[in-house]
Formats: structure tokens, C-alpha cells, sequence
């Protein structure tokens, strides 16, 4: 068990990033991840395509606040980006194309 150093602590900003410390910079991810499951699950009412969609873009939203306040790297920014990006592109080709 990892134990927290409270004299690293002089910031509020430092309480944030005290979960990450102690599991390895994994905190942040899983919390974002764990809220991205739930979306899809809450959205999952109004099709598959839609909860992706819904819950890819807040926690985009989410992954970039996250990043600024240096608890997430960049690369879970890009991760939802490119989920959104292919859930757009499945869904204009997958419709029908009666014009």
C-alpha cells in the first residue's frame, strides 16, 4: 500500500493529484473510463450509434479539462477523438443511400 506524503501537499491543485500517485497515474483514466461505460449504458436506449456518439463527446470534454489540469496525457484526448471520428464515418456509410 502506497502512502500519501501530505507535505507534497501545499495546493489545492495537489489534492487532485494525489490519486494518481499513489496507483500509478491510473486514477484519472479509470474514473474517465468508468464514466464513459455508464454513458453508453444510459444511452444505449437510443441505439448504439447514438450512446457511442454521447458519451465519446463529454468525455472528450471531460479528457481535455483532465489534461490541462495535468492529471490525463494527451493520448486519451486523441483515443475519443478517433472514436468519434470513426462513429461518424460508420454511421454516413452506413445509411441507405436513396437520395
Amino acid at each position: 500500500m502506497v502512502a500519501v506524503n501530505w507535505t507534497n501537499v501545499t495546493v489545492a491543485s495537489d489534492l487532485l493529484k494525489q490519486p494518481n500517485v499513489a496507483t500509478g497515474g491510473n486514477f484519472w483514466l479509470g474514473m474517465l473510463m468508468m464514466i464513459f461505460g455508464i454513458l453508453v449504458i444510459i444511452f444505449s436506449a437510443f441505439g448504439i450509434e447514438v450512446a457511442l456518439l454521447g458519451s465519446g463527446f463529454i468525455c472528450l470534454v471531460l479528457s481535455i479539462f483532465l489534461v490541462y489540469m495535468n492529471l490525463l496525457a494527451w493520448q486519451w484526448v486523441l483515443f475519443f477523438m478517433a472514436l468519434l471520428i470513426m462513429i461518424f464515418l460508420y454511421s454516413m456509410y452506413s445509411r441507405d443511400r436513396d437520395f
